[in-house]
């Protein structure tokens, strides 16, 4: 006689909302960071300057002082402006 493994309609119901339950609540959780008091700076000297236009394929020179908070810098994103005469 071999064991009966067949589990009843509605309790294969329940287990599956069982599992897409523990599924969603152990799932990944997007981490709230504290609120850091970092400040980023733009330094003065032979950089690029403010509204200065560079012709495209031109070089852009630039330096940042990142201060304070302990965060580290990921993801700088700069900009393009287009300046119609």
């Amino acid at each position: 006689m071999q064991p009966n493994f067949l589990i009843p309609m509605k309790y294969k119901n329940l287990i599956f909302i069982l599992a897409i339950f523990l599924l969603y609540s152990a799932g990944c959780k997007k981490e709230n960071d504290p609120a850091i008091d970092s400040k980023i700076i733009l330094k003065n000297g032979n950089y690029t300057q403010n509204e200065q236009l560079v012709p495209v394929g031109g070089q852009l020179k630039f330096g940042i002082t990142a201060t304070d908070g302990g965060a580290i810098i990921t993801n700088l994103k700069i900009l393009r402006s287009l300046v119609y005469s």
